[in-house]
């Protein structure tokens, strides 16, 4: 060590103590990394961080495993154990793996932990299957997550059984990890859970499939691909095309090039400008995977279960048939009586479930049952029935439920004008849909309320503008905003969204400062 430097059991003022950490790190003198290493372990937090910020900065992987060491005992905050794991992961030497596993079996945090889990399969590869499955049944989902994740990434062997069981998971992202895991390594049954995630109602899930369909870039993948081309979500849409552009096999340029005419300007023009990119890069060969015979006889239950499943995706097209069938046959004798204190229900309950398909079941029902209808009143009020194209609601009481449609449809061209009226904001960028322009109104509002309700619905607006969005919302004063932005970029992963989370890791709020850093860590 360098004898000019000072005695740190002599530095007992913060500021002292924190200008020292500084000179350290911006000088390197002779002995600077023992001396970082001693203040890291500091009671007092803000010098421990300080230092362990410093040493992270260094970016040197000679002291990651007394690092480690450090990380196996039990008294540092969290933030501390946190800033241990970043210096940790930016380590390319090998780390002692029975350390390893001992503090990540041990480990309370799940930040950490996930990250943990990611280092210790890096370390043991196929050596540490029994810990690795042990994490895929954690308690914690993102532990799970990227468990199966880092499973993929090394390409370690052992644990498909368990990862099988996984597309039971109630969490979302784990079943997509695991089925593209699956799908990869031969288990093709795991498609069918992309499959129906694909016509999930969830605009944030249905992305997470078309990137695992990017990921796995098979034919299978690429039919569903250009399925969703026709999703009603933009946002998706555009992943689509960003899928396709990965995959860039012949099919993938075609369905591309096919996109270019897309009536909705910005997919074409987004289409064109992948097309006109992959046009310089040489095309990939056709991926096909392999049936994996190590699966056995494992995945027979779960097979069946995932044969059940895709059922109830499948009920809207099975229904359609049955359902028009149902009234030719039954209304002749069975249903002529049922049918009176039924027929005000009836329409209501199905239509929540197939609302294009209901309507003309149910309007020849009424006409066939109002001839069978009993009750004198009603015999009288039959030609009324006929007369609704012409007459108002009046002639009977059992049209008046469909007219307040008829009545109300006129009023919903009347909204388009409400846009308009919105009030012009200095600078505001040219948003692809109107719903993304209201939020960014609201995040310009002088009441805080509002702007805290505008960046709660950030999360549901996808594709570019999103991005300008968050772009806005990162600048906000408000610090419960600033994490919501911190929050959505965690799970994105384009070069845009990282450079924001960086921006954001010198926010002057700690709580933003700290999330953000795990965020991109998370997103290594």
């Amino acid at each position: 060590p360098d004898p000019s430097l000072p005695n740190l059991a002599k530095i007992t003022n913060i500021p002292d103590m924190l200008a020292h950490i500084q000179d350290l790190a911006g000088n390197k003198p002779s002995g600077h990394t023992t001396q970082l290493l001693t203040m890291a372990r500091s009671g007092i937090e803000e010098v421990a961080l300080t230092a362990l910020q410093a040493l992270l900065n260094l970016k040197n992987a000679r002291f990651a495993s007394v690092v480690m060491k450090m990380l196996a005992e039990d008294q540092f905050s969290s933030q501390r154990r946190f800033l241990m794991l970043k210096i940790i992961m930016e380590s390319d030497r090998p780390l002692h793996v029975p350390t390893l596993e001992q503090i990540l079996l041990r480990e309370k945090d799940v930040i950490v932990k996930s990250g943990l889990v990611k280092v210790y399969a890096r370390s043991s590869g196929g050596q540490g299957v029994a810990t690795l499955i042990s994490c895929l049944q954690d308690q914690d989902a993102r532990v799970r997550a990227n468990t199966v994740e880092v499973i993929e990434e090394q390409n370690i062997q052992g644990c498909e059984h368990k990862i099988v069981e996984l597309l039971q998971d109630p969490e979302n992202r784990v079943k997509v990890n695991a089925a593209k895991y699956l799908v990869k390594n031969g288990y093709q049954q795991a498609f069918m859970t992309l499959r129906n995630m694909l016509v999930s109602s969830e605009v944030w899930l249905r992305d997470s499939v078309i990137f695992a369909l990017g990921e796995i870039g098979d034919q299978a993948s690429l039919t569903l691909l250009k399925a969703a081309l026709k999703d009603p979500n933009q946002g998706i849409r555009l992943s689509v095309l960003k899928a396709l552009a990965r995959i860039n096999n012949n099919t993938a340029r075609q369905v591309l090039k096919a996109a270019c005419g897309d009536p909705d300007p910005v997919v074409a023009q987004v289409s064109n400008s992948l097309f006109e990119r992959l046009k310089n890069t040489p095309i990939r060969e056709d991926i096909r995977y392999t049936p994996n015979a190590s699966f056995g006889s494992a995945p027979s239950p779960v097979q069946a279960a995932q044969a059940s499943r895709p059922q109830p995706p499948a009920l809207p097209a099975m229904q359609q048939s049955p359902l028009p069938s149902v009234p030719q046959s039954l209304p002749p004798q069975p249903f002529a009586a049922p049918i009176m204190p039924t027929a005000p229900q009836a329409p209501v309950m199905p239509s929540l479930s197939l609302i294009p398909d209901e309507p003309p079941p149910f309007v020849t029902p009424p006409s066939a049952a109002h001839p069978v209808m009993p009750q004198p009143p009603a015999v009288p009020r039959q030609p009324a029935v006929a007369m609704p194209p012409v007459a108002p609601v009046p002639p009977t009481w059992s049209e008046g439920p469909v007219m307040p449609p008829a009545a109300k449809e006129p009023a919903l061209p009347e909204l388009p004008p409400v846009p308009p009226s919105r009030p012009a904001i200095p600078g505001m960028p040219a948003f692809a849909k109107p719903r993304s322009a209201d939020l960014y109104v609201k995040l310009c509002s002088d009441n805080v309320d509002e702007q805290r309700a505008g960046s709660r619905d950030i999360a549901f607006i996808l594709g570019e503008d999103q991005m300008l969005l968050l772009n806005k919302a990162v600048t906000m004063a408000d610090e419960s905003i600033r994490i919501n932005a911190v929050k959505i970029l965690s799970r994105k992963k384009t070069p845009d969204a990282k450079a924001l989370l960086e921006k954001l890791t010198s926010d002057h709020n700690e709580t933003v400062r700290s999330l953000a850093e795990k965020a991109l860590v998370m997103l290594k």
